[in-house]
């Protein structure tokens, strides 16, 4: 479930226009219709699920036992030395 704080402003009668917030990121939209408001709800609701799905896929990762997470050893995590060289063109 989200939480919104909607706030219309009239100032002709008829009008639907005002702002709204997400209060858990407090991200706004000043809307002048209903499908501005209702696609900003719509926005803010597939976000939600989206990271809803991505937290479960984690969890999932981080429960099975594996740790792919962890370099094989240290020289991997690193790279290659430099090569050096004497500065001849050979």
């Amino acid at each position: 479930m989200s939480t919104f704080i909607v706030r219309f402003v009239d100032e002709m009668a008829g009008s639907f226009r005002g702002k709204v917030q997400h209060v858990a990121d407090g991200e706004e939209l000043v809307f002048t219709d209903e499908s501005e408001l209702l696609a900003f709800f719509e926005r803010m609701n597939i976000l939600r699920a989206l990271a809803r799905a991505n937290a479960e896929l984690v969890e999932a990762h981080h429960t099975d036992g594996s740790d792919d997470d962890a370099p094989a050893d240290a020289a991997s995590s690193v790279g290659a030395p430099p090569k050096v060289t004497d500065g001849v063109d050979s």
